[in-house]
């Protein structure tokens, strides 16, 4: 399951095969046309704002704690989501960073895979994986412009020791 803006979407094991999707990978969920408890509603209630608690399976480092999801019917960026009907954008009212959580098995190599599309212009996205509580590696940083989705993806091999890892995406 991926889509929406962003996804780390699978996890397999080499000494036997996991598949670990990622939650709400193509923020589906709340269904923004029906959701009434977002934060900020724009373009018809086809752009809304949702405290991070609303949001399953991610948050953000945005200081107000805002995720931004868009729909596919929002006329303000004609364009369909890469899966399902919407998306996140990751800067909702400031500059910040969408991210998740996963129990992990040191050895694992996780397959990572995210879908991008640049807002007004070109926009670069970076890709950040590591322990919960440590240091991010820098995997990947993409430059998307906004005429379609481009679906980035690579591996990632669990370190010793590292048992929940982090997967962070920021613009840059």
């Amino acid at each position: 399951n991926y889509g929406g803006e962003i996804d780390i979407s699978s996890i397999v094991q080499t000494t036997q095969s996991v598949l670990i999707n990622n939650v709400n990978g193509s923020f589906e969920d709340p269904d923004i046309l029906s959701a009434s408890n977002h934060e900020q509603s724009f373009n018809g209630g086809r752009i809304k704002t949702f405290d991070e608690d609303d949001i399953t399976g991610w948050s953000t480092t945005a200081g107000d704690n805002r995720i931004e999801v868009w729909h596919e019917s929002n006329t303000a960026r004609a364009h369909d989501a890469y899966e399902g009907e919407q998306w996140a954008e990751i800067n909702a009212n400031q500059t910040a960073a969408l991210y998740f959580d996963l129990n992990t098995q040191p050895g694992v190599e996780m397959i990572w895979r995210f879908a991008h599309r640049g807002r007004s212009g070109t926009d670069e996205i970076g890709l950040y994986i590591g322990p919960s509580n440590g240091t991010l590696t820098e995997i990947t940083t993409e430059s998307t412009d906004n005429t379609a989705w481009v679906l980035y993806e690579g591996t990632y091999t669990v370190p010793d020791g590292q048992y929940f890892t982090r997967s962070i995406k920021n613009s840059t």
